[in-house]
């Protein structure tokens, strides 16, 4: 079994390695209670990005990592990606990705980062994740009682209102 990975798999890898690497030496010039919570979350990330990156190289720990990745040989034909993409299907999805993290942007600035998060949450498990409604609704609740335990009550942050909720004047 081989993994066909291609050449920009490995670039993109790479380049989020290296973004994460040049923000976490960034991050030390902030005081030490401020950087602590996202030196973690980088510090994991890097983890995983070198474990991908091994992966990649290595096939063994690869298919060990993500088996599903991995299709069968046949007999010397290079082994072909479990799914094939058209061109339009790479672009809609493409499209779908800008179009929804720019609708989220403008929901961050009418509505706040809480609710936004909320409602891109939800939308993406429903459309793009096709989840049943159950899973969507109790999903996103609980990520949405964890982020609020976490910044709000842990780390005593406000989030941004958003523009309608300041012209409201609800918060």
């Amino acid at each position: 079994m081989r993994r066909a990975t291609t050449l920009s798999e490995l670039i993109f890898t790479l380049c989020i390695l290296g973004y994460v690497l040049i923000l976490a030496g960034l991050s030390f010039s902030y005081k030490l209670d401020s950087r602590v919570f996202p030196q973690i979350i980088m510090a994991t990330t890097i983890f995983f990005l070198i474990l991908r990156l091994v992966s990649i190289f290595n096939p063994g720990l690869g298919r060990m990592l993500e088996p599903e990745a991995y299709v069968p040989d046949k007999s010397g034909v290079r082994p072909k990606a479990v799914k094939e993409n058209t061109k339009r299907d790479m672009w809609l999805r493409e499209l779908g990705a800008v179009l929804s993290v720019s609708l989220l942007m403008a929901a961050v600035f009418l509505l706040g980062m809480f609710p936004a998060l909320v409602l891109f949450l939800f939308f993406f498990l429903k459309l793009y994740g096709r989840k049943k409604w159950a899973t969507s609704i109790v999903f996103t609740l609980s990520v949405s009682a964890l982020l609020y335990l976490l910044f709000v009550v842990v780390l005593k942050t406000r989030l941004d209102p958003g523009i309608l909720f300041e012209m409201l004047q609800l918060t």
